[in-house]
């Protein structure tokens, strides 16, 4: 009896541990994935669409070595994508824009 106590006071400990690490590992995934993004953002701001790609793949790829899982990663790459192909339309909508009288 006071040994499964303890074994369940260990796995209780184990298990609180893990919680706290995976909730640690997630908030420095969010503000590595945000950080990126915003950096990404930056980017589409100063440059085309050509260079926009390699840096995305160079940002996925990161993001997966520094522990990241897959889904989250292609995640932010189809955020990445989606926020590109958005800024872009803009992009080429403004010289009609500024043409308009």
């Amino acid at each position: 009896m006071g040994v499964r106590s303890i074994v369940g006071i260990n796995v209780m400990r184990i298990a609180v541990s893990m919680c706290m690490a995976m909730t640690l590992l997630m908030s420095i995934i969010l503000i590595v994935s945000m950080a990126v993004f915003i950096f990404v953002i930056m980017l589409v701001v100063m440059a085309t669409l050509m260079p926009m790609v390699i840096v995305m793949f160079v940002s996925m790829i990161l993001l997966m070595i520094m522990g990241v899982s897959v889904p989250v990663s292609l995640l932010t790459f189809v955020l990445m994508v989606m926020v590109v192909m958005r800024d872009h339309r803009d992009f080429l909508d403004i010289p009609v824009r500024m043409h308009d009288p």
